[in-house]
C-alpha cells in the first residue's frame, strides 16, 4: 500500500469517526435534556419512598457532571481528529474541508459549534443547581432537621462540586469561534 493511499484510507477512517461522535453527540444532548430532568422528577414522585427518593434525588446533580463531561469528550474528540487531519493528511494532500474551517472565522462556519457549546455548557450549570435545589428541598423537608449541621454540610458539597465541576467543564470547553491551538 502506498503513503498516498494510506493516507486515503486513513482520511475516510477519520471522516466516519466524526460521524459516529457526532451522532453520539446528539445522543447525549437529547438524553441530557429530557433525561436529567425525567430522573430528577422520578427521584421527586418516588421521595414517597423518602429514603429511596433522597438517594435517587441526591445523585441526579451528578449525573448532570457527568453528561456534561461526556459531551465535552465528544467535541474534543473531534477537533483532535480535525487537528489531525489537517496538520497530517491535508498536508500532504494540500488544503481541505478543515483548513476551509479555519481560513475564515469572520463568514461563522464555527459559530454555531461555539455557541452550541455556550448553550449547553449554560444548561448544564441550571440543571445541576436546579436538581441540586429539589433535592436539598426535599432531604430538608423529609428529616425536619433540628440540627442543621448535616443540611449546611450538603449544601457546601454541593455548590463546591458544582463549581469545581464548572470550572473545570469551562477550562475544557470550547466557546470562541476560532480554533483551539493544541
Amino acid at each position: 500500500m502506498s503513503r498516498d493511499d494510506f493516507l486515503k484510507e486513513e482520511f475516510s477512517s477519520l471522516r466516519n469517526e466524526i460521524m459516529v461522535r457526532q451522532s453520539q453527540r446528539f445522543k447525549i444532548l437529547v438524553g441530557g435534556m429530557f433525561g436529567v430532568p425525567a430522573y430528577s422528577a422520578f427521584g421527586k414522585i418516588a421521595d414517597l419512598n423518602e429514603v429511596f427518593g433522597l438517594v435517587f434525588m441526591s445523585v441526579s446533580p451528578l449525573i448532570v457532571l457527568c453528561v456534561l463531561l461526556v459531551y465535552i469528550s465528544e467535541i474534543n474528540g473531534v477537533m483532535r481528529i480535525g487537528r489531525y487531519i489537517h496538520e497530517n493528511i491535508e498536508s500532504h494532500f494540500g488544503p481541505g474541508w478543515e483548513t476551509w474551517l479555519e481560513s475564515d472565522d469572520e463568514k461563522g462556519r464555527r459559530m454555531f459549534d461555539s455557541r452550541l457549546n455556550a448553550a449547553v455548557f449554560f444548561c448544564s450549570i441550571l440543571y445541576y443547581f436546579g436538581s441540586s435545589y429539589i433535592f436539598l428541598s426535599s432531604f430538608y423537608s423529609i428529616n425536619n432537621i433540628s440540627n442543621n449541621t448535616y443540611f449546611h454540610i450538603l449544601i457546601i458539597f454541593y455548590i463546591s462540586l458544582g463549581f469545581v465541576g464548572f470550572y473545570w467543564a469551562f477550562r475544557c470547553m470550547e466557546f470562541t469561534a476560532s480554533p483551539r491551538e493544541s
